[in-house]
């Protein structure tokens, strides 16, 4: 089959591989499509330390199951089916009491000890496979795992009705955050960024107010906002250090923080002031048990999130994504790509 093969920093290339055949409880995947995340970018720069070369990268997937073997009984072939990319040993602590997630051998689907789905077919645990309706269309169905990553993050900072909520970074994740806010009852949701485009589309899609961090201060913004009192619920998704130092700042007194963003340095924080106002802080990983709801969200059409979608490519055009720069450099106004077979 042919496959997109990472073989080390900025080494990604097309390559002829043999097609993967699934063993016990396992399920082969016809690729159909594939969110493109910015941590394959980190993947592709060789910073993400767990992916080892050589590896087929490819995490939010979805596809058509093939073939399944002995202890399958939840998915048949024909099925059309998304993909947790979490991979779990079932048998450690977390995993015996319920926090698979949490895994001691946790696995990642196309990033960490399992070739991914930028190829014409995959294998993953059939415990892994969730059922797509028909009515998702296979470009809607590659970002299901970028609206169930944020469900999860919700799940864990209980949004009160009526309450205030500002995100940072206006990405995918930053846009379903933003919309997950409005659908649980927030009042006013802030979302926060420094692209006018990609705040235009949050606008969009239900944001109540923006700022652009480039042309406004945006703690004194955020308090004018709120009367001086901070918001409810602060959410860092830009995996910006000073984004997180600001999301602590505009978050009222025993308020909630979700530190959601991937950090490529560690952040230098007011530990005095967090202790002094009582804050909670949380972090998110994966998305258990939370696909089932972002297939449901999509599918009822209380998410959008076609309108992120700014690039369809094939096995060959999505070389071109890493190597000429198109998502590092935000070129050809990239926001997020979609892998079609």
């Amino acid at each position: 089959m042919k496959a997109l093969v990472w073989e080390g920093p900025f080494k990604m290339n097309i390559k002829e591989v043999e097609k993967p055949q699934p063993t016990k409880d396992e399920v082969l995947i016809r690729t159909k499509s594939v969110g493109i995340c910015g941590s394959d970018l980190e993947i592709f720069r060789g910073d993400f330390v767990q992916a080892v070369p050589p590896l087929i990268p490819g995490h939010e997937a979805c596809g058509i199951v093939e073939k399944v073997t002995e202890g399958v009984e939840n998915v048949r072939p024909g099925d059309r089916v998304a993909v947790d990319p979490g991979i779990f040993c079932g048998k450690c602590e977390f995993c015996r009491k319920g926090a698979y997630w949490q895994c001691d051998h946790r696995g990642i689907l196309g990033m960490q000890r399992y070739d991914g789905a930028y190829a014409e077919y995959f294998i993953v645990p059939h415990l892994s496979c969730f059922q797509l309706p028909q009515d998702i269309e296979w470009d809607q169905a590659a970002l299901i795992d970028i609206l169930a990553d944020p469900l999860h993050a919700m799940d864990m900072i209980p949004l009160r009705i009526g309450e205030t909520v500002a995100v940072f970074g206006p990405g995918p994740a930053g846009i379903c955050f933003m919309q997950l806010a409005k659908i649980a009852g927030a009042s006013t949701v802030i979302l926060i960024g420094t692209r006018e485009e990609r705040l235009a589309l949050g606008s969009k899609l239900g944001a109540d107010i923006t700022i652009n961090i480039t042309k406004e201060n945006v703690i004194e913004t955020v308090m004018q906002i709120t009367n001086g009192r901070g918001v409810d619920i602060g959410i860092e998704a830009s995996g910006s250090t000073q984004a997180l130092a600001e999301t602590l700042k505009v978050t009222r007194k025993q308020g909630r923080v979700m530190v959601f963003g991937i950090y490529s340095e560690n952040a230098s924080l007011d530990m005095q002031d967090m202790h002094r106002r009582e804050l909670k802080i949380f972090g998110s990983s994966g998305c258990p048990w939370s696909m089932p709801r972002a297939i449901e969200l999509i599918s009822n059409k209380r998410v959008q999130v076609k309108p992120m979608i700014s690039h369809r490519v094939n096995l060959e055009q999505l070389e071109t994504l890493f190597t000429q720069g198109i998502m590092e450099e935000r070129k050809q106004d990239y926001f997020k790509a979609v892998l079609l077979l």
